[in-house]
C-alpha cells in the first residue's frame, strides 16, 4: 500500500465533496484538522507508535459523514464505508477509519463512553481547536 498515494487521493476527494460546503465543515477545515493532529502527535509522542496514515485519513474524512453536512438518507458508518471503498483503502484501515470517525464527535463520547485509539484522540483534540479558535468562532 502506497500511503502517499493513497493520501493525496483521499485529498483530492474531500476537496471534491466539500467544494461547496457552507457550514464551515470545507476542505480548508480538514486540512488544518490534519495539521493540527500531526503536530500534537509529534509534540507529544515524537511519531512513536502512532500510525500516520491513519490519523491524516481521519482527519481528512473526519466530517464527510457529519449529519451538519450529510443530505442524503445514507448514515455517517455508510459514508464513510463508500467513501473508502471508492478511495481502494485496504482493510483494516477502512474498518478503522469508519469506526474512528464514527466515535469521534463529542457526544458519541458523551453518549457511548468509546475510547478512541491515540490517532483519533489526536484528531479529536485537533477538531476542536479548530472549533474554538477564531476560525471556529467564524464558522
Amino acid at each position: 500500500m502506497n500511503t502517499f498515494i493513497l493520501l493525496k487521493n483521499i485529498e483530492t476527494y474531500v476537496k471534491k465533496k466539500t467544494e461547496n460546503e457552507v457550514t464551515g465543515h470545507d476542505w480548508f477545515h480538514a486540512d488544518r484538522v490534519r495539521r493540527n493532529a500531526l503536530f500534537i502527535a509529534k509534540k507529544e509522542f515524537g511519531n512513536k507508535d502512532i500510525d500516520l496514515f491513519l490519523l491524516q485519513a481521519v482527519a481528512l474524512m473526519h466530517d464527510l459523514g457529519d449529519w451538519k453536512v450529510n443530505t442524503t438518507e445514507k448514515s455517517e458508518s455508510e459514508i464513510l464505508a463508500d467513501a473508502c471503498k471508492t478511495l481502494n483503502i485496504p482493510e483494516p484501515y477502512s474498518s478503522q477509519i469508519v469506526k474512528v470517525i464514527t466515535h469521534l464527535s463529542f457526544s458519541a463520547n458523551i453518549e457511548m463512553k468509546n475510547e478512541l485509539p491515540l490517532e483519533g484522540q489526536f484528531v479529536q483534540d485537533a477538531d476542536r481547536l479548530d472549533a474554538l479558535g477564531a476560525i471556529g468562532i467564524a464558522r
